[in-house]
Order: C-alpha cells, then sequence, then structure tokens
C-alpha cells in the first residue's frame, strides 16, 4: 500500500486557533482579541492596525506582508503549541497568552505580534524534536 502525504505533513497551517479564514488571507479579529483577552485599543496597538479597523469581520493580510508575518507566525505557533499539548486547546492558549520565564516574561502571543514569531517557532521545533528540513 502506497503512503499518501497530507498537507500536514509538509508543513500546512492547521490553524487550530480558528484565527484565520478559510482561504487563510484575512484573519478574524474578534477571535484574535478573545484569545488574547484584550480590547480593540489594546490589539490595535500590537497589530499597527486603526482601531476601527477591529471592528470589522475579517481584516486582510494579502496587502500588508508585515501584518501577515505576525498573523501566520501566531497561527504557525499555536498549531505547533496545540500539536504539543496533545490538542487541549485552552492549555494551548493558557501557554499563548502567558508570561513566559523562558521569554524573560514575554508572553509567546507578545513575541508573535512584534514581529519575532520566526524564534518562536524555531525554538518550538527544537523542545517538540521535529526540525524543519530547510531553514528560510
Amino acid at each position: 500500500m502506497k503512503n499518501v502525504m497530507t498537507p500536514r505533513d509538509l508543513g500546512g497551517i492547521q490553524n487550530h486557533l480558528g484565527l484565520l479564514n478559510r482561504k487563510k488571507t484575512a484573519f478574524f479579529p474578534n477571535r484574535l482579541m478573545e484569545i488574547s483577552n484584550s480590547n480593540p485599543t489594546e490589539a490595535s496597538k500590537k497589530l499597527g492596525l486603526s482601531r476601527p479597523n477591529l471592528y470589522k469581520e475579517e481584516i486582510s493580510i494579502r496587502k500588508d506582508k508585515e501584518l501577515a508575518k505576525k498573523i501566520v507566525d501566531l497561527v504557525i505557533v499555536g498549531d505547533l503549541v496545540f500539536d504539543l499539548f496533545g490538542g487541549k486547546i485552552d492549555q494551548t492558549i493558557m501557554w499563548l497568552t502567558e508570561p513566559n520565564m523562558d521569554f524573560f516574561g514575554d508572553s509567546p502571543f507578545d513575541i508573535c505580534l512584534r514581529g519575532d514569531g520566526k524564534k518562536l517557532i524555531e525554538w518550538l521545533y527544537i523542545r517538540s524534536g521535529k526540525k524543519p528540513g530547510v531553514a528560510f
């Protein structure tokens, strides 16, 4: 029998946190604020967006590379942590949003939204025993 690979086997984004739309071209600001327990004012500062944008149902990440990097890194970190915690979403969210001693008191959520998510992804790959085939 032939082994068939899935997108997940090749690093496909799973979006376990439910932040991205189906096409993965936009994110849901209400879900982001729900996960981080923040309000539009706090979220706008972290994302570098105007506060009125956070009242939209979806915010496109297609034309804003910096925003896309932050959101996609957060989604990838969420997927990796979700897998490490055996599919427990409540533990995943808790780990993402609480201050972490390994990160000098910053939360993984804040690390991703300030644009340093790639370092966190690498840290998680090391902790999980996974090694990406190619470093970009």
